[in-house]
């Protein structure tokens, strides 16, 4: 920024604040495209760590990680645990997620356990023959995810303003998705992971634009850890809820 101030001529009362302006709104792009790349970077790390885990316990099934996963319920919800306390961390101590190297520490914490989890799904569905139904649900939000985060890049329409309807839009899930616990209707199940996989789908988009800024609010650029967490949960919850339809589906269709 200095450099750019001293390569300018003392001023030019036509074309000076002109030209000024655009110096300044070019920097300020190349601060956020770096920001991008460095939350995509992040993002792309913790998808890869989640999808090796996954595949390396569905191939180990009978003997190794895998069986391991099945046989030992209790680390799934030792892992939720600790899932959970790290996002309060993240959420709640936003200097702490802004001071590296404990910001990395913070989000290696929660990308494994995230992975340990879907890996835990994973290798049950591989033990009972349903590898093929993981397979599309990856491709389906692999797709998804795609389509809407294009979608958050090119459009003008600013979503960002729109945080407190889909606040409003998840609570009424939440609590619809508290008797998912008790219904038996896989009809019901369905329709409510519907509603999640819309109400997920908006907030990629929505976490999307905070990220690349432009619109009414944004990300700081010293919020790549929550950033990359926020799209990474989000693209998580989606593929778990279209891998819990289609298994709905399938059973529906074999009986």
């Amino acid at each position: 920024m200095h450099n750019i101030q001293m390569n300018q001529p003392a001023y030019d009362f036509e074309y000076g604040p002109y030209q000024a302006n655009s110096l300044l709104k070019d920097c300020s792009f190349q601060v956020r495209r770096g920001f991008v790349q460095k939350v995509y970077s992040i993002i792309t790390c913790q998808l890869f760590a989640t999808g090796f885990l996954s595949f390396y316990a569905m191939m180990t099934t009978d003997v190794g990680f895998g069986h391991f996963l099945r046989t030992s319920p209790w680390t799934l919800w030792l892992m939720m645990a600790i899932n959970f306390v790290t996002m309060l961390v993240v959420l709640c101590f936003r200097n702490l997620s802004r001071t590296y190297p404990k910001n990395y520490i913070y989000l290696g914490i929660f990308t494994f356990t995230e992975a340990w989890m879907v890996a835990f799904i994973c290798a049950w569905y591989q033990q009972q023959g349903l590898a093929d139904i993981v397979l599309m649900a990856v491709f389906m939000t692999a797709g998804m995810t795609l389509a809407l985060t294009l979608y958050a890049f090119n459009t003008e329409t600013d979503i960002t303003m729109k945080g407190g309807s889909l606040f409003v839009f998840g609570c009424a899930i939440f609590l619809f998705s508290l008797f998912e616990m008790i219904s038996r209707s896989p009809t019901y199940h369905i329709l409510v992971s519907v509603g999640v996989i819309t109400l997920y789908g908006f907030y990629l988009i929505y976490d999307t634009q905070l990220i690349t800024g432009g619109k009414s609010h944004e990300l700081s650029i010293d919020d790549y850890i929550l950033a990359s967490m926020m799209i990474y949960i989000d693209i998580i919850v989606i593929f778990l809820r279209i891998l819990k339809i289609l298994t709905l589906i399938m059973k529906k269709d074999r009986q």
